[in-house]
Order: C-alpha cells, then sequence, then structure tokens
C-alpha cells in the first residue's frame, strides 16, 4: 500500500497575472525603501546620491480635533544614512510641524481659533493639552513669523 499520492503536473501558469504579481510586489518593495519624504540631497555634505534607510521608528502627532475630540496621527521618523559620509540625518512626514509633536493642520487650526477669540482653554480642552503648551504654540508661531 502506497501512503503517498502520485505526483499530479499544475495546471500551466498565466504569465501575465505572474508578471502583474511581480510588479506588485517590486512596487510595494519600492515604496517601503523610498518614502515621499526621503531627503534629496545629504545635509551635511551635499552628496546627491541615494540615502540608505537607517532605521524607522513609529511616532504619533496631535491633529485637528474632530467631534470635540482631540485627535492623533500616526507615522513614522526615519533615520537615514547617507552613502558618502556615513552621516545619519531624521525625517518626518511632510504634514508633521518639524520639532513638533502636532501637523501643521492643528498649528493652522489653533492659530485661527485664537485669532476668533476663542480661549487658550478652550482651545486646549479641544486639542487635549495643558493651556501652558497652546500658549508657546502660539508664542513659537508669533517668534517665526
Amino acid at each position: 500500500m502506497c501512503l503517498f499520492a502520485e505526483p499530479t503536473t499544475l495546471p500551466p501558469a498565466d504569465d501575465a497575472l505572474i508578471a502583474d504579481a511581480t510588479s506588485l510586489v517590486l512596487a510595494r518593495s519600492a515604496l517601503a525603501v523610498s518614502p515621499s519624504w526621503m531627503p534629496v540631497r545629504c545635509p551635511a555634505c551635499n552628496h546627491a546620491g541615494p540615502m540608505k534607510r537607517h532605521a524607522l521608528r513609529a511616532c504619533w502627532w496631535r491633529d485637528v480635533p474632530s467631534d470635540g475630540r482631540p485627535q492623533v496621527r500616526r507615522g513614522h521618523i526615519v533615520r537615514w544614512r547617507c552613502t558618502g559620509c556615513q552621516q545619519t540625518h531624521s525625517s518626518q512626514p511632510n504634514w508633521a510641524l518639524p520639532g513638533k509633536r502636532l501637523t501643521h493642520a492643528l498649528n493652522h487650526w489653533v492659530q485661527e481659533a485664537l485669532q476668533e477669540g476663542q480661549s487658550v482653554r478652550a482651545v486646549a480642552r479641544a486639542c487635549g493639552v495643558d493651556d501652558k503648551t497652546v500658549r508657546a504654540w502660539a508664542r513659537h508661531a508669533r517668534s517665526s513669523s
């Protein structure tokens, strides 16, 4: 008695389906390696060649409140290594405010709300932060403009 079944032949593969699957895998890997916020040039040596991804860190930023509740937007801070000088540099998504844990949209929303006459306390409550944080955001916006 044979415990193994006779080998069967598989139907012929569809070459178009294989090509589509291959191109999808290549496209996904290209997106994973070179996101839209990849630096074009090294800030240290001005090298124009490709940068290698060195590290990836999950992070969150405060976003515009929705339905009266604070919102959070998740993303990644990417650490890049220059292939020319071996220095590492960080970059974050285009929608994130550099050096802060808030989005450009929230920064704009806070400035508009304060200009419309809303109190600092009301804006802070809507964003889910302390009053002092909103005052610091407003002070930073005044000094940078």
